[in-house]
């Protein structure tokens, strides 16, 4: 009986980490500076959810099975060469450090998913349910033109009228764009895309009271739009196609899909002026964001040129551009937008080249295993393409490393009978 109550205990802790992945409470343990201003990326803090981590890991540890396959043995023993040159290296070895442990940290995520004996639609469910929830926050923040900060959920104050806020202009009035319980309006698109296409999929090979997936939709769907995101716009579109083309199944299918435009049309007449100008990239603010990640583009060469091989540390880009460029302000120094570049920035060759490696590995073994569920699989794998061309979070975020690790782990972990 005690057994029982323990692996109870620990699914309901991995469900309740699940959903709550999406909220950023936390302790500042450091914060990062630079020329006198505050520096997200030189942060380190402690989460809430990774204290729920550390217990998950503390209840399962006599559990955990670490066996690696011989053929994977000498990738592993070249990751931990790396892992260790590149903090011996690193213009910041305590940063570099605490970053690296954010990638341990998922990687025990990942074990604890793939190793539970939840169900597959347990594991998807909890993920939409905190990620809709996070929408919500969000649809309320568009709707009302206002947030609040509350250091209990993490949450941030976003006036639309301060500079440095993420807003839509349109003639001499800013528009604030939805964050969720998010750092950045980017994050929440990223979250509700990827989600819809775990629900899209989920609907069409499962029994479930289809009332649930509706709501959820509507919400995330609304969420994603009103994020105004186009990076996940896109990322949303293109695994959505892929998708369609190749599941069987795709009477469900359209149905999300008419749901999800109905939507769109509903938000799109009202704020249509908004679209418009978020599309066109005429805007003063397009302007601003397309000359930024061109400018990444130059900066990263020249951070590559001097750490070519090992790169600069992980979580040291800002770092390396201040040296490269000083006496800027503090948010200046953002990571490059593209997370291949930032690899090759942190990482040097050897870190990108083990990366792609990495990611393949996953993919095609999923690919191979899971035949049923290669429609999901290819849809996730050129939407996850589209956002680390596109944007750092995924990457440079504690968040956006915690749910790539998600994401991947869910896409390859077989079903049990466990619900």
């Amino acid at each position: 009986m005690p057994s029982f109550n323990l692996k109870k205990i620990k699914h309901y802790l991995l469900l309740a980490f699940i959903f709550l992945l999406p909220w950023q409470t936390r302790w500042i343990i450091n914060s990062g500076s630079i020329n006198n201003g505050y520096f997200e990326y030189g942060t380190i803090s402690l989460y809430a959810v990774d204290i729920l981590l550390i217990i998950l890991f503390l209840l399962s540890l006599k559990q955990l099975k670490f066996n690696v396959p011989k053929k994977y043995f000498l990738f592993l023993v070249c990751g931990l060469g790396f892992i260790i040159a590149n903090i011996f290296f690193s213009l910041s070895p305590r940063l570099t450090m605490f970053h690296w442990l954010w990638l341990i940290a998922a990687g025990f995520i990942s074990i604890l998913i793939y190793q539970s004996k939840l169900s597959w639609k347990k594991l998807v469910l909890a993920f939409s349910s905190g990620a809709a929830l996070s929408a919500l926050l969000g649809l309320w923040q568009f709707f009302s033109q206002s947030s609040f900060a509350s250091k209990w959920l993490g949450l941030a104050l976003h006036n639309p009228i301060t500079l440095g806020t993420s807003v839509i202009e349109f003639g001499s009035e800013r528009f604030l764009r939805a964050y969720g319980s998010l750092d950045h309006p980017n994050m929440l698109g990223g979250l509700a895309a990827i989600t819809l296409l775990f629900i899209f999929y989920l609907s069409s090979q499962e029994k479930i009271k289809k009332s649930i997936l509706v709501i959820t939709t509507i919400i995330l769907t609304a969420g994603l739009v009103v994020s105004f995101s186009r990076a996940a716009w896109l990322a949303f579109l293109v695994g959505l196609i892929i998708m369609f083309v190749m599941q069987k199944q795709r009477k469900n299918l359209l149905l999300n899909f008419a749901l999800c435009f109905l939507v769109f049309i509903f938000l799109f007449i009202p704020y249509h002026n908004l679209f418009f100008g978020r599309i066109s990239m005429a805007d003063r603010l397009e302007n601003i964001s397309i000359s930024e990640r061109v400018r990444n583009i130059q900066q990263t060469r020249v951070i590559f040129v001097k750490h070519p091989i090992i790169g600069s540390g992980f979580g040291t880009y800002g770092l390396a551009l201040e040296k490269t460029n000083p006496n800027q302000e503090a948010w200046y120094y953002q990571p490059a937008h593209n997370v291949f570049l930032l690899i090759l920035a942190e990482g040097g060759l050897v870190g990108l080249a083990l990366a792609i490696i990495f990611l393949l590995a996953i993919f095609v073994g999923a690919w191979k295993k899971l035949p049923e569920r290669r429609s999901l699989i290819a849809s996730l794998f050129f939407a996850l393409i589209i956002f680390v061309s596109l944007d750092h979070w995924l990457l440079s975020l504690h968040f956006g490393i915690y749910l790539l690790a998600l994401v991947l782990t869910v896409v390859c972990k077989r079903d049990t009978l466990i619900s």
